[in-house]
């Protein structure tokens, strides 16, 4: 069996929301932008190194995926207010879309589309990562990784 398989991106997003429970250190007012950080990746089985832009989630990560080598292949800060879509390129040319649907002082709704890939809405907590495990890619997996902070 493939330590990339199917599930594994919907097993990454329950370990990180597991693993990282906080709340918004205050309410948030609509109108607020909310900075959403957008980091793709690729995990690989074949040797190598892990990025030092990624060593944080290395951490996360390492006891529970088999990967040798994790290289970030482009980040992206978005500023949205609520309903507002950020959206960028992926390496496989496919097209990644993420809106804010709600903010409240525990969570984020943001939708995530993975044009013909993945379209979901993800409840996030205030500064905790998510991870999805998109496509294959290259000899391993294209991941993205999203974090939310509430803007003052």
């Amino acid at each position: 069996m493939s330590s990339f398989s199917p599930t594994w991106g919907v097993a990454v997003v329950a370990l990180l929301l597991a693993l990282a429970p906080t709340a918004f250190a205050q309410d948030a007012p609509s109108g607020r932008a909310l900075r959403l950080e957008v980091m793709v990746s690729h995990f690989s089985q074949s040797p190598g190194t892990i990025d030092p832009r990624a060593m944080r989630f290395h951490r996360i990560l390492s006891s529970q995926f088999r990967y040798e080598s994790v290289k970030v292949l482009s980040s992206r800060r978005f500023n949205l207010r609520v309903n507002e879509t950020g959206s960028m390129t992926l390496p496989t040319g496919r097209g990644l879309k993420v809106r804010p649907v709600s903010v409240s002082e525990k969570d984020v709704v943001v939708s995530v589309d993975v044009e013909q890939t993945i379209r979901t809405d993800l409840r996030m907590r205030n500064r905790n990562p998510v991870v999805i495990g998109v496509q294959p890619y290259e000899d391993g997996k294209l991941v993205i990784i999203l974090e939310s902070d509430l803007r003052e």
